[in-house]
């Protein structure tokens, strides 16, 4: 998916997500990026079309045996975590740089949270 497209889909609201490689062989990662207007809880009432869109990125490893183990997945099983809130659309391109070949979708697949 191009960076303009990525970016269409965003601004939708259409939150994306895609695997990435682990840094171990036991883990999986993934990436899910969720846009938003106002807080990541969402906007006050009566203001959404005026706010910027702003996106939470997060990042984060799962031990294989919770995703093939087919486990409900919680918070406390992530691992490698990062999960910061880009304030552009600049700041968000940049960030996806990190994970080169990432490919995004707005289908979760087997994202696990």
């Amino acid at each position: 998916m191009t960076d303009e497209r990525i970016l269409a889909r965003l601004r939708q609201g259409t939150p994306l997500y895609g695997e990435i490689p682990a840094s171990e062989p036991r883990l999986r990662a993934w990436v899910g990026i969720y846009p938003f207007k106002g807080t990541p809880h969402g906007p006050r009432p009566g203001n959404a079309d005026v706010l910027p869109w702003r996106y939470r990125v997060r990042k984060f490893e799962v031990d294989r045996k919770w995703i093939e183990g087919q486990f409900d997945v919680h918070e406390e099983e992530l691992e490698r975590q990062e999960d910061v809130v880009m304030g552009s659309e600049a700041q968000l391109l940049e960030r996806l740089r990190r994970w080169p070949g990432l490919a995004l979708s707005d289908r979760p697949g087997d994202y696990p949270i």
